[in-house]
């Protein structure tokens, strides 16, 4: 297939770049959705020149920001086009074992905000589009990008707790970590593929989610300290791939673009595929009633219209950072007090030697006096 129109969200590095290269290699219209305008406008040129006939656009579009997503897709329609393929792939991940949050605009925890909330948003506001192409052409395809670690279980060192749908923010004490958030975001967004596949069934609009695999070599942790990212590209990337479990970015982008392209997933929806295969997802993940739970708040959350709204709760406050204990040192004047009381003792202490020098001299001299006299 060629010549359809794609948005992809998070396309200016990684996987999401090279799948939008590869669309635009077979002659689809590819809108790369970034966030950064400079990156976003640089991927285009970067696909240009390679392909001087490539169809690429850039448009702005932060998932942490809900007037964002809704200017998108605003600028989108402006466009006048006929969307065939949205796939959602952009996300943020924090360091795993970090205490420390981070909130979207809307105040949201950053990660569910972002990779699952954002998604939902961008996606409910497209679909109606979504479902007229799909009228029209029975092969519209929604992909949502994932992760293997969305199920707790799989994660090695610590267990990861299932989603809980009354703190989907992670708020409560000792709820929050950096790995929890991640894998819930990720877990969500397979929730939401299973729900919007359902009830899409019979639109000519498929769902699906893909894992692609462990990719080292892309943008995802961006966020971590540089020693974290040298670790986990250089050292950990190097150790799963000698054991062949690690995928390139190319094979990853190759493995969207097959999903996105191929006739034989046409009309197949609501699975969930892992390295290129059909897979199980975790069991949470297949809970029809979390499904329907989590499509609620975060229709709530968003506070979209049909929906009961809900107000984001308030995160607790971070613990103030225990300043560094440092050694006073006495101020200069003080010392240079002390060096003139010093000195002032010093002389005293001498005058005190000089007189008892003479005091000891004088008794010396007495008996001599009386000896004479006596004489």
């Amino acid at each position: 297939m060629s010549g359809r129109v794609v948005i992809i969200t998070g396309a200016n590095s990684g996987i999401g770049y090279k799948t939008a290269e590869y669309l635009c290699e077979a002659g689809d219209n590819v809108y790369l959705a970034c966030r950064n305008e400079e990156r976003g406008k640089a991927a285009v040129d970067k696909i240009k020149a390679k392909n001087p006939q490539a169809l690429a656009h850039y448009l702005p579009l932060d998932l942490s920001n809900k007037e964002s997503i809704e200017q998108f897709v605003v600028k989108f329609h402006e466009e006048g086009k006929k969307i065939q393929v949205l796939i959602n792939n952009a996300a943020v991940a924090l360091s795993m074992k970090d205490p420390k949050r981070q909130l979207t605009n809307e105040g949201m925890e950053l990660m569910m905000g972002t990779n699952f909330i954002g998604h939902f948003y961008l996606t409910h506001l497209l679909l109606d589009d979504l479902k007229k192409t799909g009228e029209e052409t029975g092969n519209v395809r929604v992909l949502n990008v994932t992760t293997a670690l969305h199920d707790g279980s799989q994660s090695k060192g610590r267990q990861f707790k299932d989603v809980d749908m009354d703190d989907l923010f992670l708020v409560n004490s000792g709820a929050y970590c950096g790995g929890q958030a991640y894998k819930n975001s990720k877990a969500a967004l397979i929730m939401f593929t299973y729900e919007l596949a359902r009830l899409l069934e019979g639109t000519g609009v498929s769902v699906n989610c893909v894992c692609p695999g462990f990719v080292p070599k892309t943008q995802l942790y961006r966020q971590n300290s540089a020693p974290k990212r040298f670790f986990d590209r250089y050292v950990m990337g190097g150790m799963l791939k000698f054991l062949n479990t690690t995928t390139s970015v190319d094979k990853a982008a190759n493995i969207m673009f097959n999903f996105a392209d191929d006739e034989k997933y046409k009309g197949v929806t609501g699975k969930y595929y892992c390295d290129n295969r059909e897979a199980d997802s975790s069991a949470e993940t297949k809970d029809e009633e979390k499904q329907k739970k989590l499509w609620q708040l975060a229709g709530g959350y968003l506070k979209i219209e049909g929906y009961e709204p809900l107000e984001i709760p308030e995160p607790p406050p971070e613990p103030e950072p225990v300043p560094e204990k440092k050694e006073e040192e006495k101020p200069a004047e003080s010392k240079e007090g002390d060096g003139e009381k010093k000195e002032e003792d010093g002389k005293e202490e001498k005058k005190d030697e000089e007189k008892k020098d003479e005091t000891e001299k004088t008794e010396e001299k007495e008996p001599e006096d009386k000896e004479e006299k006596k004489e």
